[in-house]
């Protein structure tokens, strides 16, 4: 369970840890969408920081729809810091 946010979002220091297998199922989903490209985002979890996720394998969750979760992406925010000076 991730979610993407942008920005310097204090949300993505609420949530929890993401597992290698999910950072690996985003970049080869990120390599292949269309969408997904010259945005930038920050992933985090749903399950709390403290809690361990483990995945039901009588009941796996569905598949994700990484086209629609980039395409939900804000271009314009590209993640660089402006000077105001």
């Amino acid at each position: 369970p991730i979610v993407f946010d942008q920005g310097d979002s204090s949300k993505v220091y609420q949530g929890g840890k993401v597992s290698r297998e999910d950072v690996a199922e985003l970049c080869v989903a990120a390599l292949g969408c269309p969408e997904a490209n010259a945005k930038t985002f920050e992933v985090r979890s749903k399950v709390p920081f403290g809690e361990v996720f483990q995945r039901d394998p009588e009941k796996p969750p569905p598949p994700r729809d990484f086209s629609k979760m980039f395409s939900n992406l804000d271009p314009s925010i590209t993640g660089k810091c402006t000077s105001s000076e």
